[in-house]
């Protein structure tokens, strides 16, 4: 679909959102019985939101909780696992855009008769808006459309506004929302910010520090891991390699954490175990390449909660900016981050900082991601445009492994 379909579409689409405004659901201020979740299923982003459902749970003791996501090992799995939703929706993002997905859930809406619906900043509203207004309480993060810089014109900042509100779903939210959630770029961690979701509710919420996400180890997933990751008489630092899929160009190439722990193991005799999804298994090549030595290959060997159970039996995970960066956060095994391109103000370490490090080369434009949307005006260099990702490339293994031993290493000697 060229630009010029989609912005028709788009048109189309607001113009019958805001015709369907007059028959929307008007607000109720009774705590909910039933309540709709529409999520994203990224594995970061559920375990960000696992606070929120708990604090559901445990404020609206007799709500029913319904999750809506996409097919993906931290809805399929995770989700289920943590016992904090009643029912989950399952859909193909390919799905979303089409009239027939759109029908279907307007009426699963209708039939469950739903009180209250959240929405996260990560959720892509634009397909979902329609269906949910006849829900009476309707919670969603909204974020201001600022101008990129005061000095432009007004055509060309309202020109901007309007890019930005369109990729970011902001204009559906403002159409449908009635009790929003107002958020800042960089201005809190993702956990506080959807804990306020709950809030918006009722709810009472701790803060996002005291709010550690609770990750299920099975007794399954930990004989596997226990049976990978046997006790060695030695300390286990794990790599997880990052998908070369990911987005925003934020994966520090897997050759390079080969040099790292080829470091580690010379200096400190640890074990290296290596963590990823199916994307990650051509990666393993370059790895070991670098590394030159035996090495403990979990890629593409686990589900998420095997996964889950082997990072817990490390004394170190080291990643870039990815999901089992948080799931290692949040079951308090030390860990150290690269980062480059995205902000880690509101995703970083929020949990026992004194156990999380981060290594950047905090180059001036870095970081040009926030809030998942690139940074963007006169003068502002982003992942899209800087054509060097200096933030990233120039960052070399010595530095990583002496931020490793500065952080770290007294714990690998212990």
């Amino acid at each position: 679909m060229g630009k010029v379909s989609t912005g028709i579409a788009h048109l189309l689409d607001y113009a019958g959102l805001a015709a369907r405004l007059s028959g929307a659901a008007r607000p109720s201020a009774a705590l909910p019985q039933k309540t709709l979740i529409i999520g994203y299923g990224a594995v970061g982003d559920v375990i960000f939101m696992l606070p929120m459902l708990k604090a559901l749970r445990q404020g609206l003791p007799g709500t029913r909780l319904s999750f809506v996501s996409d097919r993906n090992p931290a809805t399929t799995e995770l989700l289920p696992a943590a016992s904090l939703v009643d029912e989950i929706f399952y859909h193909d993002l390919h799905e979303l855009p089409t009239a027939r997905f759109r029908a279907e859930l307007a009426a699963r809406v209708r039939s469950a008769d739903f009180n209250a619906v959240i929405i996260s900043q990560a959720t892509p509203l634009r397909h979902f808006a329609s269906a949910i207004l006849p829900i009476p309480v309707r919670v969603a993060h909204l974020r201001p459309i600022d101008a990129a810089t005061p000095g432009w014109s007004a055509p060309r900042s309202a020109l901007w506004k309007l890019r930005r509100g369109v990729i970011s779903s902001e204009f559906e939210r403002r159409l449908a929302v009635n009790r929003p959630v107002w958020v800042q770029e960089e201005a809190e961690h993702a956990v506080a910010r959807n804990l306020r979701l709950a809030a918006a509710l009722g709810v009472a919420v701790p803060s996002a520090a005291a709010s550690r996400p609770e990750l299920p180890l099975t007794d399954a997933a930990k004989a596997w891991a226990a049976a990978r990751l046997p006790k060695a008489g030695v300390k286990t630092v794990g790599i997880h390699l990052g998908s070369p899929q990911s987005q925003y160009n934020k994966i520090w190439a897997p050759g390079r954490w080969g040099a790292v722990a080829k470091e580690l193991a010379r200096d400190y005799r640890c074990r290296i175990a290596v963590f990823g999804g199916p994307a990650e298994a051509a990666c393993v090549g370059a790895f070991a390449c670098e590394f030159r030595g035996e090495f403990v290959d979990l890629v593409a060997k686990a589900k998420l909660l095997e996964t889950f159970a082997a990072i817990k039996r490390c004394d170190l995970f080291l990643s870039s900016d990815t999901g089992l960066s948080k799931a290692a956060m949040a079951l308090q095994v030390p860990t150290l981050s690269v980062w480059g391109p995205i902000s880690r103000r509101d995703t970083g370490a929020v949990w026992d900082r004194e156990l999380h490090a981060e290594v950047s080369l905090e180059l001036s434009c870095s970081p040009c991601v926030s809030m998942a949307l690139r940074k963007e005006g006169p003068g502002i260099i982003n992942f899209a445009t800087c054509g060097h990702h200096n933030c990233l490339e120039e960052l070399s293994p010595n530095v990583v492994f002496a931020a490793v031993v500065k952080h770290h290493g007294a714990r690998l000697r212990g």
